[in-house]
């Protein structure tokens, strides 16, 4: 399976106070911790949207994923989400989407390696705590019609 990581790190964190993305985490900027993690499992097929603070964050990202700059990132999670689903499905022909998000920094290589390991390009695959369906998820592209401009 073809399959391409889309990872969301455009928010402004206002709840967090600010720069959530550069915050450290074991030593290092979460969004790089983030990627650190993807990068293994989905090798150059890895897609990050920024937007706030994106002048701060894009150096941390060169030569590591595709950057994905979102201008309207004020405009919520799901507009960050079609933004990179729009540019994904423009670039190469993938099986499937995961979306995974920056923050989510107890996740480890293995996390992410399941849930491609159930992927069988038919259905949708999720992480399931706290009695709900969540994120990150692997999407097959038929879906991505939804998020078409």
């Amino acid at each position: 399976m073809n399959v391409a990581c889309l990872l969301l790190a455009a928010g402004g964190s206002s709840r967090f106070g600010g720069r959530k993305q550069l915050a450290s985490v074991e030593g290092q900027p979460m969004i790089q911790r983030a990627l650190e993690q993807l990068t293994p499992v989905f090798n150059q097929e890895v897609y990050t949207v920024i937007g706030a603070y994106r002048n701060e964050v894009s150096p941390l990202l060169a030569g590591r994923c595709h950057v994905i700059e979102h201008l309207t990132w004020n405009q919520g999670l799901g507009s960050s989400i079609k933004t990179g689903v729009n540019t994904i499905i423009q670039q190469s022909n993938y099986d499937g989407i995961l979306i995974a998000l920056a923050d989510q920094v107890r996740l480890m290589q293995s996390d992410y390696s399941e849930l491609l390991s159930r992927f069988d390009g038919t259905t949708i695959i999720a992480a399931h705590y706290c009695g709900k369906n969540a994120v990150p998820a692997l999407f097959p592209t038929r879906f991505s019609q939804n998020f078409r401009t």
